[in-house]
């Protein structure tokens, strides 16, 4: 189980690498200050929360997994969704970037489920 899981891990990175080396050097990515300013403090409250807590046996760590990735997801949505101020916003850079993160984070929610069950 553990080198499925691994896997996933290493595919879940990739995908993130190969998102961000798409989008490097793109000139349309710009978002304004107010914008940035909100998507940081979503991020920092995001860190704040995270705790440290002892892994006794997998299904601590599948539990623990599954909860910290469902709060990612949330909050890659609550960026997405600071980003949209006109229709047009749905397709700028940096909104579907977004929207690639969080299909690719609700697959990887769907992955570490299918261990629990």
């Amino acid at each position: 189980m553990a080198s499925v899981l691994t896997r996933e891990e290493i595919r879940h990175v990739r995908i993130y690498k190969d998102l961000k080396k798409e989008l490097e050097g793109k000139d349309d990515l710009a978002i304004d200050f107010e914008l940035y300013d909100t998507a940081h403090k979503i991020v920092s409250d995001f860190k704040r929360r995270m705790i440290h807590i002892k892994i006794e046996n997998i299904d601590d760590l599948l539990k623990y997994t599954l909860n910290f990735e469902k709060d990612n997801l949330a909050m890659v949505i609550r960026i997405q969704g600071i980003l949209v101020r006109t229709l047009e916003d749905e397709h700028t850079k940096p909104y579907v970037a977004l929207s690639k993160l969080i299909e690719e984070e609700k697959g990887h929610i769907e992955n570490i489920e299918k261990f629990i069950d």
